[in-house]
């Protein structure tokens, strides 16, 4: 399978999955004539956070989850609140290194906050229900993809090292492989080459490049031990940004999506890794 192939057909599914976040300006729920809420295009627009992982792919319907590669994605859609959707994704398939994709399609919305999204160009379909006025929950209806993940409404613009100062709690759920094969692999590589990986623990960014980590539980296939270093850390404009650790090579590509929560997809030195980490400041009150 050539790499355009599998990345058009990963395609299919990593925008699949998630739509988490309406507009906060325009809010999803309109009020309707007969005083029952009623949701409509207008309603969703704005750029939103997408995220989704682990989620699997095997390009056609399968019995096991064996015959399915894993997938994650991270990146954004700008809805135009007029039925057009334009979408930038990172986008790990197998444990491959993250590759981008840029496209356009069409969403609608009905009445009863239901609602569809389609990207023609990657023959991709997915069904959603908005959830509440900042966030739509939707999956694939696209052949041989499993999934569901979330897009939330990005609240932040023209972001600095300063946007990320203080505590935030790291978790991640996701699935790793040593296994070396190209990138992106070909054939993938399938749910059995991964072990599950788990991690929660703290970061501490300074506001000026620098972050400190302490993760008191890294979880490798159901063995734990606890990690501690420091690295930098960078944050663009558009509200992106990169962790790296210099003591294992370790990086995170950030995206921001308001003052208390970062999305992160991590990349593993000499490994394939599928997931996207939650990074949510932490409140302990007064």
């Amino acid at each position: 399978m050539s790499r355009h192939v599998m990345m058009g057909n990963s395609l299919k599914f990593m925008s699949m999955i998630v739509l988490l976040g309406v507009a906060a300006g325009a809010p999803a729920l309109a009020q309707a004539s007969n005083d029952q809420a009623g949701c409509s295009a207008s309603g969703v627009e704005g750029p939103y956070v997408f995220s989704v992982a682990p989620a699997f792919n095997s390009f056609q319907p399968q019995v096991s989850i064996s015959a399915f590669a894993p997938v994650a994605v991270l990146g954004r859609y700008v809805f135009n609140g007029q039925g057009s959707v334009s979408r930038s994704l990172s986008v790990s398939l197998a444990g491959g290194q993250p590759f981008a994709v840029q496209d356009s399609g069409t969403y609608v919305v009905s009445p009863d906050c239901s609602g569809s999204v389609s990207f023609p160009d990657a023959g991709e379909t997915l069904s959603f229900v908005i959830v509440s006025a900042r966030t739509i929950t939707i999956g694939t209806t696209t052949l041989g993809q499993v999934g569901v993940g979330s897009l939330q409404k990005q609240e932040l613009e023209r972001c600095t090292l300063d946007s990320l100062r203080g505590n935030y709690i790291y978790a991640i759920n996701g699935l790793v492989t040593f296994t070396t094969l190209p990138v992106p692999p070909n054939p993938p590589l399938l749910t059995d080459a991964f072990l599950p990986v788990s991690v929660v623990g703290l970061l501490t960014f300074d506001g000026r490049g620098g972050v400190k980590r302490n993760f008191p539980s890294v979880n490798f296939g159901g063995f734990t031990f606890p990690y501690a270093d420091t690295g930098t850390y960078t944050v663009s404009g558009d509200c992106t940004g990169l962790v790296f650790f210099q003591s294992d090579q370790e990086s995170f590509s950030l995206t921001l999506v308001n003052s208390r929560t970062v999305l992160a997809q991590v990349e593993l030195p000499g490994a394939g890794s599928v997931g996207i980490a939650t990074i949510v400041r932490q409140d302990l009150g007064d």
